[in-house]
C-alpha cells in the first residue's frame, strides 16, 4: 500500500539534492520550448528511479537529450490520448451550434430545440465516461513507459486497467494523496502569496510537485505491476 510519508521521506532524505533539483529545474523551465520538455523528461526519469526501487533525484541537466526526447513523447502521448475527448468535444458544440441555427429557422421551434437538447445530453454522459476511463489508465501508461522506455507502452492499455482491478484500493489511496499533497502545496503557494514572493515561489512548487507525484505513482505501480 502507497504510505503517505514515503513522499515526504523521499524529498527529505537529502535536502541539498532537492534544493538542487528545484533551482535547477526552475532555471530549466525558464528555457524556451526544450526546457518544459526536459522538465517533463525529468518525471519520466523519477519514475523510471522510484519503480526500480532506486529512489534517488537526479541531477536536472543529466541526460539532457533524453530528457528532451521523452518529453517529447509524452507530449505526443498526451495529444494522441486527447483526440478521442476533442471529438466528443467537438460534436457537443457542434450539436448546440445547429440547434441555434435551426431554431433561428425553423418554425416549429419546439421539437427542435427538444432534439437539439436530446443529441446535446446523450454526449455529455459520453464526455463523463471518457473522463473516467482517462483517469483510470493514465497513470498506468505513463508508468509502463517509464519501466520499458519504449513508445509503444504508452498504448498498453490491458496492462494498465489491470494495475487499477488487481488493487482498486490501492489505486484509490494513490489518488488521494497525491491528491492532498497537491491541496497542502496549493494552500502554502497561497500563503506565501501574500508576502510578494509568491510568483517565485509557484514556480519552485512545480519541480517540488514534480518530486512527490512521481514518487507516489511509482510506488504504486511497483507495488502492482506484478501482482498476480
Amino acid at each position: 500500500m502507497v504510505e503517505f510519508n514515503s513522499a515526504w521521506k523521499f524529498i527529505s532524505a537529502d535536502w541539498s539534492k532537492t534544493f538542487k533539483f528545484v533551482l535547477l529545474s526552475v532555471l530549466l523551465l525558464i528555457i524556451p520550448v526544450v526546457g518544459p520538455l526536459a522538465f517533463v523528461g525529468l518525471m519520466i526519469k523519477v519514475l523510471s528511479s522510484v519503480i526500480d526501487k532506486e529512489d534517488d533525484i537526479p541531477p536536472v541537466f543529466e541526460d539532457f537529450g533524453t530528457n528532451i526526447v521523452d518529453g517529447l513523447k509524452l507530449a505526443v502521448f498526451w495529444l494522441l490520448l486527447s483526440i478521442p475527448a476533442t471529438i466528443v468535444i467537438v460534436l457537443i458544440a457542434g450539436s448546440s451550434v445547429a440547434t441555434l441555427l435551426t431554431l433561428s429557422m425553423s418554425a416549429d421551434q419546439t421539437s427542435m430545440m427538444t432534439a437539439g437538447i436530446g443529441l446535446m445530453m446523450s454526449l455529455i454522459p459520453a464526455a463523463i465516461i471518457i473522463g473516467v476511463i482517462y483517469a483510470v489508465i493514465t497513470p498506468g501508461l505513463i508508468c509502463n513507459y517509464a519501466k520499458d522506455k519504449k513508445f509503444s507502452a504508452f498504448f498498453n492499455i490491458g496492462k494498465a486497467f489491470n494495475l487499477v482491478a488487481k488493487n482498486i484500493g490501492g489505486f484509490v489511496m494513490m489518488l488521494v494523496i497525491n491528491f492532498v499533497y497537491s491541496l497542502i502545496l496549493g494552500f502554502a503557494s497561497s500563503l506565501l502569496a501574500v508576502t510578494g514572493i509568491g510568483a517565485i515561489v509557484s514556480i519552485c512548487i512545480a519541480p517540488l510537485s514534480l518530486l512527490i507525484n512521481s514518487k507516489i505513482m511509482g510506488d504504486w505501480y511497483a507495488e502492482n505491476a506484478n501482482k498476480k
